[in-house]
């Protein structure tokens, strides 16, 4: 397994999007969804993320993190989270690292489902707090 999916910036590393994009599709053909998610360079709280399904639906106009989504993620009783777990490393030679107390887990508002059709609902795809009133 892979620690982290495909990633591009464009426009930058178009040619590289196209190849990996294409290769994924030839290699899944229509038996699993091409899906990924599109983030602006510059923006905050799940503004103006996307999740697309074909590479028409791609802008290169404005600089984006573009990266493979991950259609069948770990859930918790049926929603979409993410845990944020803060790290201080207070030295690199040697490795020291102090890991805080607290953290921060944020949750999907809506049943998690794959299906294209729940693409551009943020509520089952983000978790961003922004997003989920």
């Amino acid at each position: 397994g892979h620690l982290m999916p495909l990633t591009y910036a464009l426009p930058h590393e178009y040619n590289a999007f196209v190849a990996g994009y294409t290769s994924i599709q030839k290699l899944t053909g229509a038996t699993s969804p091409n899906f990924w998610i599109v983030k602006p360079i510059g923006l905050s709280r799940g503004r103006g993320i996307s999740v697309v399904k074909d590479i028409s639906q791609v802008a290169y106009s404005q600089p984006i993190v573009i990266q493979k989504y991950i259609s069948n993620p770990k859930l918790f009783l049926d929603y979409k989270f993410d845990l944020r777990v803060y790290l201080l490393v207070t030295s690199f030679q040697p490795l020291e690292a102090f890991i805080y107390k607290e953290g921060l887990a944020r949750f999907g508002s809506r049943k998690y489902s794959n299906k294209p059709e729940t693409l551009g609902d943020t509520r089952v795809h983000l978790t961003n707090t922004s997003l989920q009133k």
